[in-house]
């Protein structure tokens, strides 16, 4: 079995974390033509690395198999759809001959993942790569309506996201001149102003790379000349989901940020979205203490609260009130006990459950304050679906 875990991305662990990884693996024969997994409707709670045997994934639409793959002895599965995609099959997977998976409970790999950043970066990266295939992205895209945004990473605002460092040029400036600004800002995108020094096209580095070279220009020729116009914008109050919809239903890469007064405060592209991962939030077993049942075993928290629970020194972390009997009780450390607001002590180490909305809290605010800015939100949001 160890001689399949010496690829990527087993080989981004130490030898002693992944020697005790090997432990948790369990071995499972499949028969030829199972379906292990369908496409956007099966649960992935294992992730799966092929030991014998051979298997294919791919997405069928309309009849029709597309971003299709081969799984050949020591690859894995399921990563992504448990890391990125709550944990349901993106594409399904069936296995081509009687074959021996090793599969690892959903649990410990993400807690794996959470302890060492490049076995995790692994399969992020690898999403990456993916969401910039159209066809890919297009699915994704879809699963996030029929799912009514319930992502946690699609529900982050964006203002925390977006580049507020706008690159500009005059629609005269030369190829050349655009190119070089956009290099010493590290920009991937340049707007254009007109005479009114208002910005109405972009320029992206895929521009230069093919619509410059397409039409034979050299450097010398003026930026309009590759421009796109109409700009593609999104509201700086819009969520990721609603920025990854316009990119893929405007069919471009670069977005442009605009503030309520409709000015453009900057830009954000398809790799700034894919970067911007659930930081905020993580699933862990961490706190089950014992208490949850099996399926429970693992949740989404506050990553600071895992953090304050790690770093915490003793084993008691706090007290609370029983609401049925009134009695007092204590708090464990990596205890599930919920937090009321009966309970004391050190609440920032204890399990603070993350809802899908979780990465849009910024600052504190009063109940009236809240909810009138909900309001204000969704009839914001009606008039731009309207």
């Amino acid at each position: 079995m160890k001689n399949k875990l010496d690829k990527a991305p087993f080989s981004f662990l130490p030898e002693k974390a992944k020697e005790d990884l090997l432990t948790h693996f369990s071995s499972e024969t499949i028969k030829k033509d199972t379906i292990l997994l369908v496409q956007e409707i099966s649960p992935v709670g294992k992730f799966l690395v092929l030991s014998q045997g051979s298997a294919q994934y791919y997405f069928e639409h309309n009849n029709e198999k597309t971003l299709q793959g081969r799984l050949n002895e020591g690859d894995n599965f399921g990563g992504i759809s448990i890391l990125l995609n709550d944990a349901v099959a993106i594409r399904t997977l069936k296995v081509l001959e009687d074959s021996v998976f090793l599969s690892l409970d959903a649990a410990i790999f993400l807690k794996t993942c959470t302890e060492f950043e490049e076995f995790k970066a692994f399969f992020t990266n690898a999403f990456g790569a993916l969401m910039l295939n159209k066809s890919f992205a297009g699915i994704i895209a879809r699963q996030i309506k029929d799912r009514e945004f319930n992502l946690p990473f699609f529900n982050q605002p964006i203002s925390a996201i977006f580049r507020p460092n706008i690159v500009t040029c005059p629609h005269d400036a030369t190829l050349n001149e655009a190119a070089q600004k956009m290099a010493k800002n590290g920009s991937g995108s340049i707007f254009l102003k007109n005479e009114e020094g208002k910005i109405d096209a972009i320029i992206t580095d895929a521009d230069l790379r093919s619509s410059a070279i397409a039409k034979g220009l050299d450097g010398g020729h003026p930026a309009s000349a590759i421009v796109s116009s109409p700009v593609v914008s999104v509201s700086a109050d819009s969520q990721v989901f609603e920025a990854f919809l316009t990119m893929n239903g405007e069919d471009t890469k670069y977005l442009a940020v605009s503030s309520k007064a409709n000015d453009i405060i900057g830009t954000i592209s398809d790799k700034d979205l894919i970067a911007a991962q659930a930081k905020d939030t993580v699933v862990t077993d961490a706190f089950n203490g014992g208490d949850w049942p099996v399926e429970y075993e693992a949740i989404r928290v506050l990553r600071s609260s895992l953090e304050a629970a790690q770093a915490f020194e003793g084993e008691i972390v706090g007290e609370s009130t029983n609401p049925w009997t009134g009695e007092r009780y204590t708090m464990r450390r990596f205890g599930a006990d919920a937090i009321t607001k009966a309970a004391t002590g050190s609440i920032e180490a204890m399990p603070h459950l993350a809802g899908e909305s979780v990465g849009s809290v910024k600052k504190m605010q009063t109940a009236a304050e809240i909810i009138d800015e909900l309001m204000s939100g969704a009839e914001a949001l009606l008039g731009r679906w309207h």
